[in-house]
């Protein structure tokens, strides 16, 4: 049954890319459900582009929407 993390659970690191400038440097701004999704709220740290990832629960698929433009540097 395997998995690399705790207790069989197979973990691995998510890489989310701004949509804008296609950094990695990202935070998690804000979490919440949405009928069957979980949707997460990110921040770029290099360009200011805000977006969110939707994940459907039952299936796994996700999608990413811009939902802020980016600051002007």
């Amino acid at each position: 049954m395997g998995g690399g993390g705790p207790g069989g659970i197979r973990t691995h690191a998510l890489r989310v890319k701004c949509p804008y400038c296609g950094s990695e440097d990202v935070e998690v701004v804000k979490t919440w459900g949405m009928r069957s999704y979980s949707v997460t709220h990110y921040r770029c740290r290099a360009c200011g582009g805000a977006f969110n990832r939707y994940r459907d629960q039952g299936t796994g698929r996700e999608f990413m929407l811009r939902s802020g433009k980016r600051s002007s540097h």
